[in-house]
C-alpha cells in the first residue's frame, strides 16, 4: 500500500466506483506501527476494536491513511480488510540471519541487545503471514456467500 500509494488509492477509488458483477475481498497488508502511539488504560494488548482511535506517528501516518481508505471501501459486493502484521521475514532475511542462527544455535549467552532491551519488535513469518491471509478469507467466505476474487495489497 505505501511504496505507491497513489496506485493504490487509484485502485480503490476504481473499485468503490465500478459495478462490480462479482463479490470481491480487497485485503490491505499493514504495518502494525499504525498504532505505534496508541495506549491501553489497563495495560492488556490492544484490541481491533480499537482501530477507530489508535493513535500513531508523523512517520506512519500515511499508512493510517491507507488503512482508512481500504476499510472506506466498502459496499455491496466489495468487503475490505486490513491485516497488520508485524515485520516480516523470510525469503531473503539475510539482516536476521546471523541472529536467528546465534539464537537457534545457542551459541552465546544472550543475543545483543538494542536499548534497554524492554521493547518490543513484531516479526512474522512471510508463510505465517500468507496463512493468516489466507484464514481469514476462508472464515470470511464460510459465513457469507462465496467471494470469487481476491485482491491482496502489500505495505
Amino acid at each position: 500500500m505505501v511504496r505507491n500509494p497513489e496506485q493504490t488509492e487509484a485502485v480503490l477509488k476504481f473499485l468503490k466506483d465500478k459495478e462490480l458483477e462479482n463479490d470481491l475481498m480487497v485485503i490491505g497488508v499493514s504495518n502494525v506501527m499504525s498504532w505505534c502511539r496508541s495506549k491501553n488504560s489497563d495495560d492488556k494488548p490492544l484490541h481491533e476494536s480499537a482501530y477507530k482511535t489508535r493513535k500513531t506517528s508523523l512517520q506512519y501516518k500515511p499508512i493510517k491513511l491507507l488503512e482508512t481508505l481500504v476499510l472506506s471501501a466498502a459496499k455491496p459486493r466489495l468487503s475490505p480488510f486490513v491485516i497488520c502484521s508485524g515485520i516480516c521475514y523470510g525469503a531473503g532475511e539475510e539482516e536476521w540471519k546471523e541472529l536467528f542462527r546465534i539464537g537457534w544455535c545457542c551459541e552465546q549467552k544472550s543475543l545483543t541487545l538494542v536499548g534497554d532491551g524492554s521493547n518490543v519488535i513484531p516479526m512474522i513469518h512471510i508463510a505465517d503471514l500468507s496463512k493468516v491471509i489466507a484464514t481469514g478469507m476462508n472464515a470470511v467466505t464460510t459465513h457469507s456467500r462465496p467471494i470469487r476474487r481476491v485482491a491482496v495489497i502489500l505495505t
